[in-house]
């Protein structure tokens, strides 16, 4: 099957794939390169937007 440019459908779908691999390739690189502080930093957000939302909560 092609388009009107001619590209066949598995060209198409392998560029898909790869762009995908490379996607997660990029991810898994970023992730590697947390450092402890990094880490404690996004820790520590999320407690606070934790503690944010129970102190928004309706139960009080």
């Amino acid at each position: 099957m092609r388009d009107k440019a001619g590209t066949t459908l598995e060209a198409i779908s392998a560029t898909v794939v790869v762009d995908e691999k490379a996607h997660l390739i990029f991810e898994a690189a970023q992730r590697l390169k947390t450092t402890p502080q990094s880490l404690q930093k996004s820790v520590d957000r999320q407690a606070q937007e934790f503690i944010g939302a129970q102190t928004k909560s309706p139960l009080y």
